[in-house]
């Protein structure tokens, strides 16, 4: 959709900004003399153009990155961006996009940052990786959406997210979403594909529970007709447990992973507790190095209520892949009985993660 001469970075197509909206763009040369404009999408998809006012361009040290922003409130609705070649008057790029009252911070400082996370990211690729329901899809949509990256559509790409031999197709600049298991092959490849990785981990009691309400609940217990008749307070039954979750199995993988210097791992729990921070730190060992401001909008645009269209943290929906986004919800479900002897069982697993019993 974008033409060559020019990379709009932020916003990515169809996110949803605040009323005052900001958009990222970088040059591909200094003559280029562009014009603005922003067209109105109605409810039957007719496009009109508007004319609003935009504050003064803040530009970079080397001016080829600048942050054009909205210095009216836009009504709530849908939009697209347009970018013009005064020159040809032709259009050389645009993009659509969603008004909501979201509190985005501003970018206008954060051009040089941008400027230089752009060009490192367009020679990395990315993957969100670990078991199931411990916030991989968090971590791999953080990922996809540092500077001129994107998170790769796993379904439509034909991508399971469990074989090694599909990392050479992530193209670079692009998030993977991964549930790969650890071996040295595979290290290997994520090594020698230039991969940024971050492995998510997560309170195993939790993580239980939610894959619990993923597999039974959400895909009906597809996978294992035959424990679809037994009740919840059977199947959360330690002994039970292990008949159809992948999360306990995977315990001591993930401790694996984070005995490996080729990833990072980013606890769910240091996440909800303080993402901008957590996202820093994780990133820092790849030299990649964001400013509060770019760290707060990255995980403000990917917030549990942004991700599910307006839900809260704790308003539950059994049938939603983002169910909860909660930590310690498994006080809800399991018995003390059953929560002692897992983390008894997988007390390496507590330790090495740091949790406390």
């Amino acid at each position: 959709m974008l033409a060559l001469s020019v990379n709009l970075i932020y916003p990515y197509d169809w996110q949803v900004l605040g009323r005052r909206p900001e958009f990222i763009i970088v040059r591909r040369h200094l003559q280029q003399n562009l014009h603005f404009t922003i067209e109105t999408i109605d409810e039957n998809a007719s496009r009109k153009p508007i004319a609003p006012a935009y504050n003064e361009p803040i530009f970079s040290e080397t001016n080829f990155t600048q942050c054009l922003s909205v210095s009216e409130d836009l009504d709530k609705g849908k939009y697209v961006f347009c970018i013009f070649d005064k020159r040809f008057s032709t259009k050389i790029a645009e993009i659509g996009f969603i008004v909501e009252d979201v509190d985005l911070p501003s970018l206008r400082s954060s051009l040089d940052c941008i400027e230089k996370l752009f060009l490192q990211c367009s020679r990395l690729r990315f993957a969100g990786n670990g078991p199931g329901k411990s916030g991989t899809t968090w971590v791999y949509r953080l990922l996809g959406n540092l500077p001129g990256c994107r998170v790769v559509d796993m379904g439509t790409a034909n991508l399971s997210g469990v074989d090694a031999r599909e990392l050479p197709s992530v193209g670079y600049a692009e998030s993977y979403h991964g549930h790969l298991t650890y071996h040295l092959n595979v290290v290997s490849d994520l090594r020698r594909l230039n991969f940024v990785t971050l492995h998510a981990c997560r309170d195993l009691r939790d993580q239980i529970v939610s894959e619990y309400f993923h597999k039974f609940s959400m895909m009906r217990g597809s996978h294992r007709p035959d424990l679809d008749n037994l009740p919840a307070q059977d199947m959360l039954k330690f002994d039970n447990i292990h008949k159809w979750s992948s999360s306990i199995y995977l315990a001591y993988d993930a401790i694996a992973w984070k005995k490996s210097s080729d990833c990072e791992v980013v606890r769910y729990e240091d996440l909800i507790d303080d993402a901008p921070g957590e996202l820093r730190r994780a990133l820092q060992k790849f030299g990649l190095v964001l400013d509060d401001a770019l760290a707060r909008y990255i995980t403000t645009k990917n917030d549990f209520k942004i991700m599910t269209s307006g839900r809260d943290r704790g308003h539950a929906d059994p049938n939603s892949p983002l169910r909860n986004g909660v930590v310690g919800d498994w006080k809800n479900y399991l018995s003390v009985e059953t929560a002692d002897r897992i983390v008894d069982h997988y007390r390496y697993y507590y330790e090495e993660f740091g949790y406390a019993p």
